[in-house]
């Protein structure tokens, strides 16, 4: 009789399709049986497009908590599911409330190692906060762990300066073959340049600065960009008050958002020329990833974790301050170095091979096949 592979169980929260196609290679590898329970089936604000069908084959692997379950409910129904797959290791989406304390216990019972897999902690909090939260609350709850996966750099010096045991670096990840796929041709010196904001309309990714950026720049070149909106959120209305001032550049503005199904969310990419993502935080940010294997430029912050991992600056890509004059002068440059911005578009392309699922999928699988 063979020997069953061992299982391992990753317990989080949003239904995401990139944790599912990072569940596929990792189960592709075949070290050890990889399960996925998200106890939020979906979210409006993400869009329909984040509702996908599971590939046959690996159903058996996707669990998913209802939609009309209590937090308590789903509380409880995480610490069933641990039983009932009964891995050999548990991670951990959650470091702290009911679910947490539900998922810490059902791993106990079973005798299985517990890790962790987190962002950093929210630093838009008062810093006293974030130092209470990190030397309490953190401290206490994850040293009930034997590692923790760490998304970005933020999150690995913090998890390191508090936790005792093994911290390591494992970014998200998704499939990147149809951003790959896109052709790319260098924009000649009477074409528009265009640019693109993908996420969410929310104050943590500068839409204020964004939008006064955009009339700055109007004045000075009418008619050499145009701005692809790909994105919903309640700072809209805060963007168009304030383009609302320059009634022409309106008309420079696409919002391509409507997606019906998860590839749909590519569209943008592939007739844009730059991705404008100046936020003051982000755990991760995986439009990042996205418009480097598209071939794009990315101007982005140091305090977006995926910019900080994968853009080098000046090279494939700009790095900048979260202030108005630094994100004008990003846009401006690029309007004027078009055959430069492919340049780097290219490199940024083979670095963001390093971001595919199955390239963090083999980190993955080297990272936990220590504790099976």
């Amino acid at each position: 009789m063979l020997n069953k592979k061992p299982k391992v169980l990753f317990v989080t929260s949003l239904f995401s399709p990139f944790q599912i196609e990072l569940a596929y290679e990792i189960n592709k590898i075949g070290i050890f049986e990889y399960y996925v329970a998200f106890t939020i089936p979906y979210s409006p604000k993400r869009g329909k497009h984040w509702i996908v069908n599971i590939k046959d084959g690996y159903k058996q692997y996707i669990i998913v908590a209802n939609d009309d379950m209590s937090l308590e409910s789903t509380s409880i129904w995480a610490a069933k599911t641990i039983v009932k797959i009964n891995p050999k290791i548990v991670i951990s989406g959650f470091y702290k409330g009911p679910i947490f304390k539900q998922i810490l216990k059902a791993t106990k019972s079973i005798g299985a190692i517990l890790g962790f897999w987190c962002e950093s902690p929210n630093l838009l909090y008062p810093k006293l906060m974030v130092k209470i939260y990190q030397n309490v609350i953190l401290k206490r709850n994850l040293n009930h762990g034997r590692f923790i996966l760490a998304i970005g750099h933020r999150a690995l010096k913090i998890y390191k300066e508090i936790f005792s045991y093994h911290v390591e670096l494992i970014p998200y990840a998704q499939d990147l073959s149809l951003h790959f796929a896109i052709r790319r041709s260098p924009k000649s010196d009477n074409e528009m340049m265009t640019l693109l904001f993908s996420g969410q309309l929310v104050k943590r990714h500068n839409i204020h600065l964004i939008a006064k950026a955009l009339v700055k720049l109007y004045k000075q070149y009418p008619n050499k960009f145009r701005f692809v909106i790909a994105a919903y959120g309640p700072e809209e209305n805060v963007f168009l008050n304030i383009i609302g001032k320059e009634a022409e550049l309106k008309k420079l503005i696409i919002y391509d958002r409507r997606y019906e199904t998860w590839e749909d969310r590519v569209r943008p990419f592939s007739y844009s020329d730059v991705l404008v993502y100046p936020s003051k935080y982000s755990g991760w940010g995986l439009v990042v990833p996205e418009a480097m294997a598209s071939g794009m430029l990315v101007i982005s912050t140091p305090y977006v974790e995926a910019a900080r991992y994968y853009i080098k600056n000046g090279v494939n890509g700009i790095l900048i301050e979260d202030n108005l004059n630094e994100i004008v002068a990003a846009m401006e440059w690029c309007i004027h170095n078009k055959e430069t911005v492919f340049e780097m578009g290219k490199r940024a392309r083979i670095d963001a091979q390093e971001a595919t699922a199955e390239n963090v999928a083999r980190q993955f699988c080297n990272s936990i096949r220590q504790y099976l």
